[in-house]
């Protein structure tokens, strides 16, 4: 008798067992269910280029939020929908997330991504946005390659953005700033987009940081960062450019010296308040720079000076299978549009024409807006359309009273402004 009741103490104490232990496994499961199928709603802001800003649109995502938090860089890469433009470069990529008492960290490793300040603008700031709509995140730090950064890649103050984040994309402008070509012979024009600016001397700093950063596409730039003391702007127009004494360390020819000055010069007159640059050393005027560039007064776009008449056209000229512009200087007698315009027709050796497929029809010049006619010698491409463009506007920018430039082609129309 005493056998059979401690048989069934025992087996009522299993089957109490095996029930405490059911409801613990579902307990367990089902917390691990409900944090595995927690859907979140995020908004994903994506860039508009023809709004030129980020729209946010309403996506769905189901997992942890360090799961959704990688869907959502993913997303913003390779989008899902056609109609959505990716705002992050297929180089990006993600070490590692984690997520602790509302703070979100992204490790990115950046795989040398080259790009413009406003695709590095776009690409943060459309990341930044999104992961900040996903649920319980308060906070978001990056760390790039593993490492903490000032910079997301090398334009965008992650510290100054995500304290104070908005969708906003910021205004910018185009400038053209001059590189030399790499055999040396020539100046190059490369277009880059700055932050824009009322303030003159911000985007001084702006172009001065780009010349330094150097092109992007095969051109070469000799400014370093440690040949800088500083730069000012002066009255009338005037820069100040400060070298240190190591930028007497470049070896460089005659020739070559000049162009290494006109890049700098060329560049920073591409602001409309700056007129000339001023070269001192070590804060001290010099009489030249390498023995051979006359500095002892400030250097005007080109080198002009009074008792000098030329017109400056622009040519094409490859790199790598990237196309430039090159600048050429001929002296000329009197300065006219028409004498340009055939200057450009017969480009030199190793430089391209686009001009020489057309006919100029008429060329009038009426408040600061110049009006071209063309007529197509016969069928364009996208690509020598573009040439013709380029040519016509570096080149007739070069005026100091043409503020427009209007090119009527064939049943096409483009309107250039400086």
């Amino acid at each position: 008798m005493k056998k059979r009741r401690k048989d069934v103490v025992r087996l009522f104490a299993l089957f109490t067992l095996i029930i405490l232990l059911v409801s613990v496994i579902s307990f367990i499961v089902s917390i691990g269910s409900s944090i595995k199928e927690h859907v979140y709603s995020v908004s994903m802001y994506f860039y508009d280029p023809i709004a030129k800003e980020l729209i946010p649109k309403k996506m769905d995502f189901q997992g942890t939020v360090t799961f959704v938090a990688r869907k959502v860089f993913e997303v913003l890469k390779n989008p899902e929908d056609p109609h959505d433009f990716p705002t992050l470069p297929k180089e990006l990529l993600l070490n590692s997330v984690e997520f602790k008492d509302g703070t979100l960290l992204l490790d990115v490793n950046t795989a040398n991504a080259i790009l413009t300040q406003r695709e590095e603008f776009i690409a943060f700031l459309s990341l930044a946005n999104s992961l900040k709509t996903i649920d319980g995140v308060n906070e978001i730090k990056f760390l790039i390659n593993s490492k903490p950064s000032d910079t997301f890649i090398r334009y965008v103050n992650i510290d100054k953005e995500l304290s104070n984040l908005v969708s906003t994309i910021p205004k910018f402008r185009s400038v053209y700033l001059y590189f030399l070509t790499p055999d040396l012979n020539n100046l190059a024009v490369e277009k880059r987009e700055i932050l824009d600016s009322p303030d003159p001397v911000f985007l001084l700093e702006e172009i001065v940081n780009e010349l330094v950063y150097g092109s992007r596409l095969g051109l070469v730039s000799l400014l370093q960062k440690d040949f800088i003391e500083s730069f000012q702007l002066k009255s009338f127009g005037i820069v100040e450019f400060n070298f240190t004494s190591k930028m007497n360390e470049l070896s460089l020819g005659s020739y070559t010296s000049n162009l290494f000055v006109l890049s700098i010069v060329n560049s920073l007159t591409e602001i409309r308040d700056v007129q000339a640059v001023q070269f001192l050393v070590e804060s001290h005027k010099v009489d030249d720079l390498f023995g051979c560039v006359n500095t002892l007064n400030p250097i005007e776009r080109f080198a002009k000076s009074y008792d000098s008449n030329f017109v400056v056209t622009y040519f094409g000229y490859n790199v790598n299978g990237n196309l430039f512009y090159v600048p050429v200087i001929n002296p000329v007698k009197g300065v006219d549009l028409t004498k340009a315009f055939n200057l450009l027709l017969t480009p030199p050796q190793d430089l391209e024409t686009y001009l020489s497929n057309v006919s100029l029809e008429s060329m009038t010049l009426k408040n600061n807006v110049l009006e071209i006619t063309l007529t197509p010698k016969k069928v364009l491409d996208a690509s020598s359309i573009d040439g013709i463009k380029m040519q016509l506007f570096l080149t007739y920018r070069e005026f100091e009273n043409i503020k427009e430039i209007d090119i009527n082609l064939g049943e096409e129309a483009f309107i250039l402004k400086r």
